[in-house]
């Protein structure tokens, strides 16, 4: 626990944040597999248990290689993030 402690004190959030918010999929990648990297990632980006829903679906959106995906996820009014991963 005070190795974890101590390490947990070494991750430069910003760092993190930056590399969770330049994710994309790449070609070949499976959605499924590029899922994982977001929810991976966002994992010591400190982010308010709140926003993260929202940050989530930010990062599909943003991160999928699909523009006619995007369109379809653009289109929904309520996207939320359990939605988006069923339509991808």
């Amino acid at each position: 626990k005070k190795l974890e402690t101590f390490a947990k004190g070494l991750i430069n959030e910003t760092l993190e944040r930056h590399i969770f918010n330049a994710l994309k999929q790449e070609e070949g990648e499976s959605f499924d597999d590029f899922l994982t990297d977001v929810k991976n990632l966002s994992r010591n980006c400190n982010f308010y248990e709140a926003c993260y829903p929202s940050l989530l679906r930010e990062r599909i959106l943003a991160g999928i290689l699909s523009d006619s995906l995007r369109k379809t996820l653009l289109s929904e009014t309520k996207l939320t993030p359990e939605k988006a991963i069923d339509i991808c």
